[in-house]
């Protein structure tokens, strides 16, 4: 059973999911970062473009959305045939931005619910594939009865062990929210009409209702706020006093694991996982096992453990796109088969949809995450510049004295470990090469060096006599 955690007193808002004492999810929201998935907003259409076959839409954001032909419920000619220049449309984001593209768009709207989802012009039932065939077709034919022509629903998981009777009565709440939103509209203004947010409303019905044990808030406000829009977790929901106190879980030690590109498993196994601009790579290593000389079906047993961490990592992480995985290599082409398989069941408790594709001809597993909320590493980490290393920065100082250093003296500061690798790496000083006097001082708050001072060597001694320094003339 899973604990929905939601600390929301702080600025950064975060919901964490816990099952069996481990985190396996975490998401967080903070101010003035915008998250636009499953907002409905009244929109206005701007350039439609028949080659592309979609549409331009002005929702009032940064960048104008983008709506295809496919996502319109009731386009049944080419789209320039279906929408006009500066007509208003009612559509829903159903993909963040992302770089410089606009939000992607969807005119078949949908209000969810922790059963069903309704579709006002979905014209159809659906039921989740999860769901035992039997149990789907009687759901289908009691949901049908009770729709409208133009209507749809989505009758998902949660719903297969619910009564009939509550599973209609979440239909006619969701149908009525639509209708008091029609109600209200009365203007053409571009705006946003329903907002959906990520905390508490989308991680809520991301899970299961059988699944959920508790929902922990350090709200009361929003404690009785998710019992009234949620009656049927009204039980569930818990008002604490500190989050983490409750769980046990630091969401800042949370963090501080998140980003962390090693990861090691009690097993023996090590993941490394670095972030690229087209994709995640994921390296598997046996660090335990680094000596020993293994079969093929060993190689196996530890793939499949890793497996299950990667699988954990990715929900975590909230790693999407496209995914590569370089698994200890194995001899047999079955045992890479049966790998595959593996993976594939393992990645069926994420919520998300993973799909894993195919084992590559260099031994690679490649797979996809569908792309969902934020960038989580992204929001978290700071993006490294690329640096020398310190023996590089040793042998560009040396050049920086031989090539452009024209003075009498020259003063520089040095960091502390730079002076120290120094010593190891060259044995003879660079002041005996050079025509220049050279002083040199440690200073643990440069990165590096730097030339702090160069002029006449009167200067540089008074100057270093005044600040006080200690200098070394030998470097």
């Amino acid at each position: 059973m899973r604990t929905i955690a939601l600390q929301t007193q702080t600025s950064e808002q975060v919901g964490i999911v816990i099952e069996n004492d481990e985190i396996i999810e975490y998401i967080s929201t903070r101010p003035k970062v915008k998250t636009l998935s499953g907002s409905i907003y009244l929109g206005k259409v701007g350039q439609v473009n028949k080659d592309l076959q979609a549409a331009f839409i002005d929702i009032g954001e940064e960048r104008k959305g983008f709506l295809r032909r496919e996502s319109i419920p009731w386009a049944h000619a080419p789209i320039e045939s279906t929408l006009t220049e500066g007509q208003s449309l009612i559509v829903q984001v159903i993909k963040e931005p992302l770089g410089v593209k606009g939000a992607q768009l969807s005119a078949d709207i949908t209000v969810p619910g922790l059963l069903v989802i309704y579709q006002p012009f979905g014209k159809r039932v659906s039921v989740s594939k999860k769901m035992d065939s039997v149990q789907a077709g009687k759901l289908k034919s009691l949901v049908n009865e009770q729709l409208r022509s133009e209507e749809g629903v989505i009758v998902r998981t949660a719903a297969a062990n619910v009564s009939a009777t509550i599973i209609l009565n979440e239909i006619n709440q969701l149908r009525s929210q639509w209708e008091s939103l029609m109600l209200r509209e009365s203007t053409a203004k571009i705006r946003k009409m329903v907002d959906d947010p990520i905390l508490p409303d989308q991680l809520i019905r991301k899970h299961p209702l059988s699944k959920v044990k508790e929902i922990v808030v350090d709200n009361s406000q929003l404690s009785q706020s998710i019992k009234n829009r949620y009656p049927l977790l009204a039980e569930k929901v818990k008002w604490v006093k500190t989050v983490s106190s409750y769980t046990g879980k630091s969401i800042n030690e949370v963090q501080s694991q998140l980003i962390q590109p090693v990861v090691r498993t009690e097993q023996g196994m090590e993941l490394i996982i670095e972030h690229t601009e087209a994709m995640t790579v994921i390296d598997v290593n046996s660090y335990k096992y680094k000596q020993k000389s293994l079969s093929s079906f060993q190689k196996l047993e530890m793939n499949k453990e890793a497996a299950k961490e990667v699988a954990k990592q990715i929900q975590l992480r909230n790693i999407s796109g496209m995914i590569l995985i370089d698994f200890i290599s194995m001899q047999e082409k079955k045992h890479e088969k049966e790998l595959l398989r593996y993976m594939k069941t393992v990645v069926k408790k994420d919520p998300v949809v993973v799909t894993v594709l195919a084992m590559t001809k260099l031994g690679l597993m490649e797979m996809t995450r569908k792309r969902t909320w934020t960038n989580i590493i992204g929001e978290l980490r700071v993006s490294q510049s690329p640096a020398f290393s310190e023996d590089t920065l040793l042998f560009r100082l040396e050049r920086e004295l031989f090539e452009n250093i024209q003075s009498e003296a020259v003063l520089i500061a040095i960091s502390p470990s730079l002076y120290e690798r120094k010593k190891q790496l060259l044995s003879n000083d660079i002041s005996s090469k050079i025509p220049q006097e050279l002083f040199v001082r440690t200073a643990s708050e440069v990165p590096g060096w730097q030339i702090e001072l160069e002029g006449s060597l009167t200067m540089i001694r008074e100057a270093i006599k005044r600040r006080g320094y200690h200098v070394d003339n030998l470097f």
